[in-house]
Parts: C-alpha cells; sequence; structure tokens
C-alpha cells in the first residue's frame, strides 16, 4: 500500500498472483491481480525506438472480492466498478519502463492501481477544473494520462496537455493550498512551473506559463483560494516562449513522492465546472501507413455523471459517417 489518505483514491502495487486488502466505506475489500498483456502497434516513425513498437494500452484482469474482472489501462480511461470499488490502473511497469523519455519513476512491482469506494469521487469533490473558459478537445493538441506523445522519442504522457492560444486563457488554482515552487521573479530557466501544495499533501504542478502572466505575489509560501486566477496559459519551455508549434497548459498531480493518474481527478472536475453534456473522445495518436487498418474507438467518450452515451458515430475526411 503506497498511499491511504481519507476522502482521497489508495493507491497499491502488485504482482501477478498476488492480493491486498482495500478499505471501503467501512469494510474491506479484497483485490487481487490475476494476469495482464500489453496490446502493441508497430513503429516506424521513432529513429530511437529501438523496440520498434509502441504501447496502445493494457488488460489488468484481476479479482475484486472473487469477482472476476478485466480493467484497462490506456490514455482517457476512466476508473471502473467492480463490486464496491470504482479501480484504476495507474500503471504497469513493464509499459512505464520502456519509455525513453519521461520513464514512470518508483514502480516496485508489477501493476499500480488506485481505488476509491464505489460512487463515491475521484478524490476531493470539490476540486476546480484549472482553465476557464475551457472546452474539452477544442484544441489540435492534448496528451493525457498514458497517451504517446507525438516527439522524436518514445515519451508516454504523465499528466495533462491541454492546448490554448499563449497569454489567452487564465488558470485558477484547483483547490486552495500554499505555493510550494515558484518560477517568480525571472522565471525558472526551464517551464515555469508553479506548484500549490493542499494541506494534506497533494500537490498540482502547472507549467510552460510565460512569466508575465504569473500573479507577482506567487511566491513560495504564499496561499492561494481555490479557483483563485494564478496566471494564463503560455508557450514556456526551456526558460524561452519555444513552444511555437504546441502551446499548452501542462497540469499534473503528486502525492508524497508519487505521481498520480491526473484523467480521472480533472474530468470530474470538468463535469463539475462546465454543463457539457457529453464529451467526445476519440483516444490517442496512432501511427499507420496507407493501405494500415486503424480500429475508431468512441467508447471512451463520456457522458456526464448518472448518464449515459447511447452512441457514437465518426465523420472522416470524406464526409461519410461510421457508426
Amino acid at each position: 500500500m503506497l498511499l491511504q489518505e481519507p476522502g482521497w483514491p489508495v493507491v497499491f502495487e502488485l504482482d501477478r498472483g498476488q492480493g491486498v486488502t482495500v478499505p471501503a466505506a467501512g469494510k474491506h475489500v479484497r483485490v487481487k491481480v490475476l494476469d495482464y498483456r500489453l496490446d502493441y502497434e508497430p513503429d516506424r516513425f521513432i529513429a530511437r525506438n529501438p523496440s520498434r513498437q509502441t504501447v496502445l494500452g493494457a488488460e489488468v484482469r484481476v479479482e475484486v472480492d472473487g469477482q472476476a474482472a478485466t480493467l484497462l489501462c490506456r490514455a482517457f480511461q476512466m476508473p471502473a466498478t467492480v463490486g464496491r470499488l470504482r479501480l484504476y490502473v495507474e500503471a504497469v511497469r513493464e509499459w512505464a519502463a520502456s519509455a525513453g523519455y519521461a520513464e514512470l519513476p518508483g514502480l516496485e512491482r508489477e501493476v499500480r492501481l488506485s481505488a476509491v469506494p464505489a460512487g463515491q469521487s475521484w478524490g476531493n469533490d470539490r476540486l476546480i477544473f484549472p482553465l476557464r473558459a475551457y472546452r474539452w478537445r477544442s484544441s489540435t493538441y492534448q496528451n493525457t494520462w498514458n497517451s504517446l506523445v507525438p516527439y522524436n522519442l518514445l515519451y508516454y504522457h504523465r499528466g495533462e496537455d491541454f492546448g490554448a492560444i499563449p497569454d489567452t486563457m487564465d488558470i485558477v488554482a484547483p483547490f486552495a493550498g500554499k505555493v510550494a515552487a515558484s518560477p517568480l521573479p525571472n522565471g525558472d530557466g526551464k517551464s515555469n512551473g508553479l506548484t500549490l501544495e493542499a494541506p494534506n499533501g497533494l500537490q498540482c504542478r502547472l507549467a510552460h506559463m510565460n512569466i508575465e502572466t504569473v500573479d507577482p505575489r506567487l511566491t513560495v509560501g504564499a496561499e492561494a483560494k481555490a479557483g483563485e486566477r494564478l496566471a494564463q496559459t503560455g508557450c514556456t519551455w526551456n526558460g524561452k516562449r519555444s513552444q511555437h508549434n504546441d502551446p499548452h497548459l501542462h497540469i499534473q498531480l503528486d502525492w508524497k513522492g508519487h505521481r498520480l493518474g491526473s484523467f480521472p481527478f480533472l474530468m470530474e472536475a470538468y463535469f463539475r465546472t462546465y454543463d457539457d453534456a457529453v464529451v467526445a473522445i476519440a483516444g490517442g495518436h496512432r501511427f499507420a501507413l496507407p493501405g494500415e487498418k486503424v480500429v475508431l474507438d468512441g467508447s471512451r467518450s463520456l457522458a456526464r455523471p448518472g448518464k449515459t452515451v447511447a452512441s457514437w458515430s465518426w465523420k472522416l475526411h470524406d464526409g461519410m459517417p461510421r457508426n
């Protein structure tokens, strides 16, 4: 058991054949990892990828109080309810270690999972989505936890990236807390990371803001209220305004030294912040050559909590719908 804090997901790691007892609403639930497998596609594009393949996702077979289930680990994946738990696959060690850039550190066992009781929000139910006036997938640039980043290295993303025009959209505090790291006064020479820490130790790092837009009072130790404006979206990387092709806000969540899967936290916060009836999610980046098949998968699209997506269709470049 890595992390266990009331009101937040329990995080734990298991090897195949191992089990652990997880608390859930005053009871205890036994979770066991039976097996897992990785799904790949060929890679003919990243020169520095020795395996010549990229991971699309993983299927993790588990037992929850004896009930068998298969959990999916992939980009834009929400937790699944199995019995008395909502379960989420944070990472599979084999996948995390295969990255040529930004390997997820600290995995000691084969599978890292997190869980909350069935019906409970994923963490604090007052968490605020950190961007004002944002529409989900309104930009052409978005990376998420476990997604393949279109780059010249084998790079699986940790955190969330939201494409945004620089110096335009307000970034707000997702929760009340203290500034634990700040790029003020002159920038940090990297990505101008601003880290806000909640009283329980949860940290949210926001990055790539241009220094001129960061509120000048947000030095280390300053207090920020939930929803308070912190800065504006920017394009700073490597100490310069250098993100000309992919300006975006990077958001990551860390808790007591462990990086957490950020998508469930921010997706639930998005629905609390905005009134969208549905969010269309097509998946992440894919590699293919002319004539090769790519499976279109809209199953990760989400309706508001308590609702379901009845159907989905695709409209491609030829104007013909696919159902």
